[in-house]
């Protein structure tokens, strides 16, 4: 809802932001737009309801405890600066791994190829993806700080990456990239251009973060020009 208010009034300060250069995809073909519109909301709320549900049964049935601390003595500010730090360093790294796997020919003609029906991307793609893949390259990979890092963080810091990671998704798939946006103040984090040029020309920028840089896969989204030649 958040960004549906910069689609709707679409004005010159707020477009100037704009990721891409092509048309917003109901500008381009309505119809057409309505159907993957309702589609990612099928499919959105399925991996949020159902898919997180299920991720949770294990424990359920176990008793077993959660592992980071739940008493009184909160994290500091600076701590949980430092725990979403780590958090989206351990977070970003899995799904590098995890994404660039999915771009292999079988994984992507058969899993990946739903999330990119997205080519202009919009908020509503962030979690537009295959259960399989939304499993394995979105909730285990954003668990996996928390469970390592175990009684060293706090439930407080634990939301807080919980809340940073779902608006970080909605954000990257945004379509814009805004001066203002406090994903800024995390280094491990690109820009918002980042993600949606690896959806514009499918390659590179697997994590749209400082593992693209590591690994070299952070092909030049920076630049218009790479836009307009693709």
């Amino acid at each position: 809802m958040y960004f549906f208010f910069f689609y709707k009034v679409k004005l010159p300060f707020f477009e100037k932001y704009k990721s891409v250069p092509d048309p917003w995809p109901w500008e381009t073909d309505k119809q057409e737009w309505d159907k993957l519109f309702w589609r990612s909301v099928k499919l959105s709320l399925f991996n949020a309801v159902v898919m997180n549900t299920l991720l949770s049964v294990p424990t359920i049935v176990t008793g077993q405890a959660v592992p980071w601390r739940y008493d009184y003595n909160f994290d500091s500010p600076l701590r949980m600066f430092v725990m979403l730090i780590l958090c989206s360093l351990i977070e970003n790294l899995g799904f590098y791994t995890t994404h660039s796997f999915l771009h292999t020919p079988l994984l992507y003609k058969h899993i990946h190829k739903i999330h990119h029906e997205h080519k202009v991307t919009t908020s509503i793609a962030a979690i537009h993806a295959h259960p399989l893949e939304y499993l394995i390259g979105n909730a285990i990979p954003s668990s996996l700080g928390p469970f390592l890092l175990g009684q060293r963080m706090h439930m407080s810091s634990f939301f807080a990456w919980n809340i940073y990671r779902i608006f970080n998704a909605v954000s990257g798939h945004s379509g814009y990239d805004f001066s203002w946006s406090p994903f800024r103040c995390f280094f491990v984090t690109a820009d918002g251009k980042e993600h949606a040029f690896h959806h514009f020309v499918n390659i590179g920028n697997y994590s749209a973060s400082i593992w693209d840089v590591v690994f070299g896969t952070n092909h030049g989204s920076k630049t218009e020009n790479h836009f307009k030649s693709s």
